[in-house]
């Protein structure tokens, strides 16, 4: 009997565990709404970053249907990506409100209002890249970073 008590015990603290962490998760997911209005300012964006010029090779714009996650890629042909080129993409950013976050060598980071973007120069076999996502990883990332960085 007392196996059995014991094991009713574990079942309801798991159903318990389960249930908080399924709240925490739909709590820190943005809603629709904040969904919706940061594609829209995302696009904006990189319609502007686009203007800025290199071969487009692709652009992801928010292809696939994802629940709680936006996002927008565009590969840039390695041929036509320079030093001037990444510059004034960075520019770009950053007049549109976009804060650095992280400069490496390959790739730029940078936030804004949640949203996370980055520059990734190209490869010997990979064109470069600007991608933009907003999530709520996105969030507790951009958050993290310009905690640590100082930046605002």
């Amino acid at each position: 009997m007392k196996y059995r008590t014991w094991m009713q015990l574990v079942v309801i603290a798991l159903l318990i565990f389960a249930l908080v962490n399924l709240v925490r998760s739909c709590q820190s997911d943005p809603t629709q709404m904040q969904l919706f209005n940061q594609l829209a300012t995302m696009r904006n964006d990189m319609q502007a970053v686009i203007h800025d010029g290199g071969h487009v090779v692709k652009y992801d714009n928010n292809g696939k249907t994802t629940f709680a996650r936006v996002y927008l890629l565009l590969s840039i042909d390695r041929q036509t990506w320079t030093i001037d080129l990444e510059r004034a993409y960075r520019n770009t950013l950053l007049a549109r409100g976009w804060t650095q976050v992280k400069e490496a060598t390959s790739e730029l980071s940078f936030c804004k209002n949640g949203a996370f973007a980055s520059v990734t120069a190209p490869a010997n076999t990979r064109n470069g890249s600007v991608g933009m996502t907003f999530d709520a990883a996105s969030i507790s990332q951009c958050q993290k970073a310009i905690r640590t960085t100082g930046a605002s």
